[in-house]
Order: C-alpha cells, then sequence, then structure tokens
C-alpha cells in the first residue's frame, strides 16, 4: 500500500508540472499528458482506497482514508485548475483571431470589406484619410499588445501563487503525516496548521495585491 501511496505522490507532482507549462501556453501534446495522467491518477487512488479498506490494522486503516480524502480534493483541484488553463487558451485564441480581423479589415493594403461606403472627395484627401486610419488602427493594435502582455504577466503571477499554495498544502500534509507516524505532541502538530493558516492568509493578500496591481495598469492603458 506504501508503494501506491509514493506512487500518488510521483504523479502528483508530475502533474503540478504539467499544469505549469498549460498556465503558460496549453499545446495540444500538453493537454494530452495531463488528460492521461488525470485518468491514471483517478485508477491510482481508487486501487490505493481498495488496498487501503482491506487493511487490517485499524491504525493505518484510518491513516490511509484520510490520505485518500486528501488525494481526491487535490485532484479535483488540478482538474479544475486544469479547466481554467482550457478555458484562458480559448480566450487568447479567440482574441488573437479577433485582432487578426481588425488589423485585416483596417489594414491599408487589404481589400475593402463587401458592402463598405467609398468616398471620394480627392486623390489627396482620399490619401490622408486612408494614412490616418492606418495611424489609429496600428495605434490600436499597439495598445491591445500591451494590455495582453500585462494580463498574459498578471495571470502567470497568479497561477506561480496558486502553485505556491498548492506546494505549501502538500508540504503540510506530508508533514502531518509524518508527524502522526513519528507520535509527535499535538502542540507541535498545532503549530503546525497554524501555521498552515498564515501561508493561507499570505497568499489571499498576495492575491488581492496581483489583482489590485492588474487592474490599475489595465485602467492606465485604457485611459
Amino acid at each position: 500500500m506504501n508503494s501506491l501511496y509514493q506512487n500518488l505522490l510521483r504523479q502528483s507532482d508530475t502533474l503540478a508540472q504539467l499544469l505549469d507549462r498549460a498556465d503558460v501556453d496549453l499545446t495540444a501534446p500538453v493537454s494530452g499528458q495531463i488528460e492521461t495522467l488525470l485518468a491514471n491518477l483517478d485508477r491510482s487512488l481508487a486501487d490505493y482506497v481498495d488496498f487501503s479498506r482491506a487493511e487490517p490494522n485499524l491504525a493505518k486503516r484510518e491513516k490511509a482514508a484520510l490520505r485518500s480524502k486528501r488525494f481526491a480534493d487535490d485532484i479535483q483541484l488540478m482538474k479544475d485548475r486544469y479547466a481554467r488553463a482550457q478555458t484562458r487558451a480559448a480566450q487568447r485564441q479567440t482574441h488573437g483571431d479577433e485582432r487578426n480581423e481588425l488589423f485585416q479589415r483596417t489594414n491599408p493594403t487589404s481589400a475593402p470589406a463587401p458592402g463598405a461606403i467609398s468616398i471620394s472627395i480627392g486623390g489627396a484627401a482620399t490619401s490622408s484619410a486612408t494614412d490616418y486610419y492606418a495611424g489609429e488602427s496600428a495605434a490600436l493594435h499597439r495598445t491591445e499588445s500591451h494590455l495582453d502582455d500585462f494580463l498574459t504577466a498578471g495571470r502567470a503571477a497568479l497561477a506561480d501563487l496558486a502553485d505556491q499554495r498548492h506546494v505549501l498544502k502538500r508540504t503540510h500534509r506530508r508533514m502531518l503525516d509524518a508527524a502522526n507516524t513519528l507520535g509527535l505532541s499535538r502542540s507541535l502538530i498545532g503549530a503546525i496548521e497554524r501555521r498552515g493558516i498564515q501561508d493561507t492568509w499570505v497568499f489571499v493578500a498576495l492575491v488581492v495585491v496581483s489583482v489590485v496591481a492588474m487592474w490599475g495598469m489595465y485602467a492606465y492603458f485604457r485611459g
């Protein structure tokens, strides 16, 4: 049963690394590996639960049940994170398509859109208007590109914070398991749990600061 537990830990660590890559760029190969690992984790957890129920020692069976619950929660969190990565990837693709469509529509070298109204006041006036709209289009494109860069950086920062929280949570879980195994005092276990709560508040504060900074940059460029 211990080998199954170690296998679950290795698979969780591998999946966390793949999710780090997915937060930056969710490619088809990475997506396939994540889905395969999630399916393997579900099967491994089911095997671990079956073996733990057959454990004759009551203390070990209760410890295994607690580990199973924690692993189930972690797997659900990673599934939610993967779903968010898929949503962000789809949004980036949509935004890129919209920018390209807008640029092609306003690019003076592209063909006029069907049904467009053409007003000709003179060769010089038409050329001046074309140059003006081309400059406006380029400026809009640059602004959108900067906004996308800032939003991407903000999302990456939030993803890093989420990863740090996940690492702290996993470390906290292992420390509690080790404490239970070694039979350490309840006061030490309580101190570990209080430290976990403090780390959670630090994580929340960092998330709030990141969101405020992203909003400030967005408002600055929109203005």
